[in-house]
């Protein structure tokens, strides 16, 4: 799948509210405004977006052992002055879902999308700048900021796994999850810690948490 499979780096991931995601996907620009690779989308882009009700959304593109193609959600897109605008709904009973809310709303999460290689079409406009005509938006997904492609950036996937220790970071997301979750249970459940030992047993458990999950 990744040998034909290419990505865009979007904007922030913004949490709004505790279940719903948000942000570009896409942001055009024009002959003088490219991305790193002298590349840009156009108002005029091609996404095949008129058929299409909401986009998938996964961690990581679905490449991640540690969830592999989990559904976060399903992304409604809608194309506007500025790029492709995606809202996402989560599920409230999901609980990966509802701690990816939570880094959301730290600003650590940012967008990506996914298209495939052999159907996406550019045009030369000389001096190695290229206006992107066709992109088939395929998905959807979140990822860490730290792990994402420089904004804009048009990349293979698979260049974006072997340059990004990707599994590492979800790992690391995973130990920070069983973090929030004490800190909920903390709060819910023993209201009568003071400040020091409620704070005490929290870095108990998330070092137990790393420790577990072989980070440390």
């Amino acid at each position: 799948m990744t040998d034909d499979f290419v990505v865009v780096a979007g904007g922030a991931v913004k949490a709004l509210g505790r279940d719903k995601l948000a942000g570009y996907i896409v942001r055009y620009g024009d002959a003088s405004d490219t991305d790193g690779h002298h590349e840009f989308f156009h108002p005029d882009t091609t996404f095949d977006l008129e058929d299409r009700v909401a986009l998938p959304t996964f961690w990581f593109h679905g490449q991640a052992k540690t969830w592999g193609r989990r559904k976060l959600a399903r992304a409604i897109p809608q194309r506007d002055s500025v790029g492709v605008f995606v809202e996402a709904k989560l599920s409230p009973w999901d609980e990966v879902a509802e701690r990816v809310a939570h880094l959301a709303a730290q600003n650590k999460l940012s967008w990506s999308s996914g298209s495939v290689a052999h159907l996406v079409m550019k045009k030369d406009l000389g001096g190695g700048v290229k206006k992107i005509l066709y992109w088939p938006l395929v998905e959807c997904s979140v990822l860490p900021t730290s792990e994402a492609a420089e904004s804009r950036n048009v990349v293979s996937l698979k260049s974006l796994m072997h340059s990004r220790d990707y599994e590492q970071e979800s790992v690391n997301l995973q130990a920070e999850f069983e973090r929030l979750h004490f800190l909920q249970i903390t709060r819910e459940c023993r209201p009568s810690l003071d400040g020091a030992d409620r704070e005490e047993m929290q870095r108990i458990y998330a070092a137990m948490a790393l420790q577990r999950l072989g980070i440390v």
